[in-house]
C-alpha cells in the first residue's frame, strides 16, 4: 500500500488499498492478509489490520473502512499538499494541521455537530469523516461507512 493510495481514501473515500464499501470479505483477505484482531461475531463486526486499518463488515461484505490513530501509534501516512509541503497524518496530527491540509488540497469540508461532547467530526467531500479528540486536538479516526 502506498501513502498516495491511502491519502486518496482519507480525502475522497473512494477506496482503501483496493477495497471499497460493499466488497466481499474474501477480497479484503486477498489484499490485506489475515487480520490481527477480530471483534464481533460471524455476521457482523470489525477486522483490525496493521497500520491502524479497521474494516467493518455485515453479512460478509464491507460496510466501513477506517484508519484508527492513537498518539502512541508508530505509523504515519505522508501527504504532499498543493504547496509541495510534506505533511504526516498520524495520531499526533492536530485539528488545525488537518484543516490546513484540506484547505491546501482544496477539499470541501464541514464540521458535523453531533451530541458527542468529547469529539469533533469533519466531513470531507460529503462522505469521509475525520474524528478528533476535543481535549487533545489529536486525530482519532478517519472513516467512511454505508449510509
Amino acid at each position: 500500500m502506498s501513502d498516495i493510495d491511502n491519502i486518496d481514501f482519507i480525502l475522497t473515500g473512494e477506496s482503501f488499498a483496493g477495497i471499497k464499501l460493499n466488497d466481499p470479505l474474501e477480497k479484503v483477505f486477498a489484499l490485506l492478509g489475515d487480520e490481527e484482531e477480530k471483534v464481533g461475531v460471524e455476521r457482523y463486526g470489525f477486522l483490525h489490520f496493521e497500520q491502524g486499518i479497521r474494516i467493518g463488515y455485515l453479512d460478509n461484505t464491507v460496510d466501513e473502512l477506517s484508519i484508527l490513530f492513537t498518539p502512541k501509534a508508530k505509523f504515519s501516512y505522508l501527504v504532499r499538499n498543493s504547496l509541495n509541503e510534506e505533511i504526516a497524518i498520524n495520531g499526533k496530527t492536530q485539528l488545525h494541521e488537518f484543516i490546513y491540509l484540506l484547505k491546501t488540497k482544496r477539499i470541501k469540508w464541514r464540521c458535523i455537530d453531533d451530541k458527542n461532547m468529547s469529539d469533533l467530526m469533519l466531513e470531507m467531500n460529503g462522505q469521509v469523516l475525520a474524528c478528533f479528540d476535543l481535549y487533545t486536538g489529536y486525530l482519532n479516526k478517519i472513516f467512511i461507512g454505508r449510509k
